[in-house]
């Protein structure tokens, strides 16, 4: 964009353009992509994007689904109006994808976990884990997701599991000392 050749070249201007519009504005649908001059101007989601999936909102759970760009500081709405609400999940960014565990809909704990692929904007029923579990913890360490403790409707929880994406499983692991949920 800055280096003569580029600027002063009229066959690159459109591209930069396309490249520079595709990389500002997460909302860019696929409709751009066969207008595309370039393959290199495609849209492509970049790293510094944060996520706000689910929560409570106005007095109950909601599929509320917004993308911050910290390049851009702009929020923008991202939301799958046929996703279920959910809030008090867990949520875990492995190997390109987001992963929502476990949570709460007003009505049911679950087990279930969901998980997002950012750049196709889809989602993606995985293995559920063995408990349900809201208010779970969740980390990510060595490729594995673990969900620990959380509250099943009835009692906290010190059972601690893990995800291996690989195999699509979920294992249990050694539990807790003590019964916990919320934990940071």
């Amino acid at each position: 964009k800055t280096h003569d050749y580029v600027k002063d070249n009229s066959e690159c201007k459109p591209i930069i353009i396309s490249t520079l519009t595709a990389m500002y504005n997460l909302s860019t649908s696929n409709a751009f992509l066969p207008n595309c001059i370039s393959p290199l101007a495609r849209p492509r989601l970049p790293y510094s994007i944060l996520f706000a999936i689910g929560g409570w909102s106005g007095g109950s759970p909601t599929n509320a689904i917004e993308t911050y760009d910290t390049r851009a500081d702009k929020w923008v709405n991202v939301t799958c109006h046929e996703e279920s609400p959910r809030a008090y999940h867990g949520a875990a960014f492995l190997k390109g994808f987001v992963y929502i565990i476990g949570g709460f809909d007003s009505v049911d704990y679950f087990n279930s976990v969901k998980r997002f692929d950012p750049v196709k904007k889809t989602w993606q029923q995985v293995a559920p884990m063995h408990s349900r579990r809201c208010y779970v913890s969740v980390a990510v360490l060595n490729d594995f997701i673990y969900a620990m403790g959380g509250f099943d409707g009835y009692t906290r929880l010190n059972t601690a599991e893990r995800y291996e994406p690989e195999t699509n499983q979920w294992t249990l692991i050694a539990p807790m000392h003590e019964q916990r949920s919320d934990a940071g």
